[in-house]
């Protein structure tokens, strides 16, 4: 974080309590990939979209960044459609498929996207 390579931002309550948090990584590169996380009780409410909004126009801004690679399990249907709110202001490109065993030994089937800036 120091050399400005990752971003991390908590989603908060109104109240701030911690809902989750959105990350950015590899910000010297020309695609910075996308974490996100929410407290289960929390997923659906659009605190996702609008932290993640933010931090995107954020980092476009700051770091004139205009692509992002994010990657979710396919079978997360709600981390899917997250990508179509934002096929207004992003083209939306599959890139990658892979099956991968945490250290936990849980099994994902990750599909990768681009998100690129679309120019106004």
């Amino acid at each position: 974080m120091e050399k400005e390579e990752t971003l991390l931002f908590s989603i908060l309550s109104k109240n701030d309590k911690f809902l989750g948090s959105v990350e950015v990584h590899g910000l010297t590169g020309e695609c910075p990939e996308l974490g996100i996380w929410i407290i289960e009780t929390e997923q659906k409410k659009g605190y996702v979209y609008k932290a993640l909004n933010e931090v995107l126009n954020y980092v476009i801004t700051k770091y004139g960044k205009d692509s992002f690679f994010y990657e979710a399990d396919i079978r997360n249907i709600a981390s899917t459609n997250l990508l179509r709110k934002f096929e207004k202001e992003y083209e939306i490109i599959e890139h990658g498929f892979e099956k991968s065993t945490t250290d936990s030994g849980k099994v994902l089937e990750l599909q990768g996207y681009i998100l690129k800036a679309k120019k106004c």
